[in-house]
């Protein structure tokens, strides 16, 4: 695999920003969101590029590296008080040109218990992690030594040692405590390849997921109907239940157009006949 390919890689617009891939991770957890097709197909290339035989290559040469911004970036210095703003202000300081590719979601807790497997600090790490999405990072440093240079980059664990002994480091100018540090970074080579197969188990999990719940939801061909600018184009569909009628739930649909993702409640009776005009075409 290489780095053209992978920056060939399009991250799914749910994936994409902090907040959204919070809800969409969760959504599809809980098998009540499904995701339109063309988002399917940027999530199985995901899941293909994570799981390439060349990627380990890659990183068994020294070249390819893990490296995450955990949840919360906005408690930190000098970044933002909004927390997907300081996380693009990191990307932009880690450099965009270094990143293969980007995917923001929520762990899950058994999620986090298996990629910080035999950490002392587990149970911190959990309490940090129910805060919000965190961002993966697949790192390319073409002059090699992947590894050693993240860690290089982003400073010892403890913030207060990193603003001492590397100042300039992401920890050293950024963090405010251990258990917000703000950005992990691998090890080792061998941690690179466990952990990468653990974010793969991940985005196989939510693939599945999207796919096992798509026939329950309408189909794409009746939202699309519905959709009043030609612009606009179906991202994933939620199901929303009313708490007085768990018999009778409604559907959102999230869109992307000119002005960014945005979603919209689906009329029922309006998606109803859609439905039929679909049935009957």
């Amino acid at each position: 695999m290489s780095r053209e390919l992978c920056t060939s890689i399009t991250t799914p617009d749910v994936f994409s920003m902090r907040s959204l891939g919070e809800q969409t991770s969760a959504a599809l957890r809980a098998e009540r969101m499904t995701l339109s097709d063309l988002e399917l197909q940027k999530l199985h290339q995901v899941n293909i590029a994570l799981k390439h035989p060349e990627l380990i290559e890659m990183t068994k040469e020294g070249l390819i590296t893990l490296a995450m911004i955990k949840p919360q970036a906005n408690e930190s210095k000098d970044l933002s008080p909004n927390d997907q703003k300081a996380a693009d202000l990191l990307m932009d300081e880690i450099g965009r040109d270094k990143i293969i590719f980007s995917l923001s979601l929520k762990l899950s807790p058994d999620n986090v218990m298996t990629f910080y497997q035999g950490n002392p600090h587990l149970d911190s790490i959990l309490s940090h992690f129910e805060q919000g999405s965190a961002t993966l990072l697949l790192l390319h440093y073409k002059q090699g030594d992947a590894v050693c240079q993240w860690r290089k980059d982003i400073g010892p664990t403890d913030p207060e040692k990193a603003s001492v002994e590397s100042p300039d480091s992401i920890r050293g100018k950024h963090a405010l405590s251990i258990s917000n540090n703000l950005v992990h970074g691998s090890d080792s080579i061998e941690s690179v390849i466990r952990e990468i197969g653990v974010w793969r188990g991940i985005v196989a999990e939510l693939e599945d997921k999207a796919k096992s719940t798509k026939e329950s939801f309408p189909s794409e061909k009746c939202v699309s109907r519905l959709l009043r600018n030609p612009r606009e184009e179906l991202v994933a569909m939620e199901r929303v239940y009313v708490k007085s009628n768990r018999n009778l739930p409604y559907y959102v649909a999230v869109i992307r157009n000119p002005e960014g993702i945005q979603s919209r409640i689906l009329n029922s009776d309006r998606l109803a006949k859609a439905e039929q005009l679909v049935k009957a075409s």
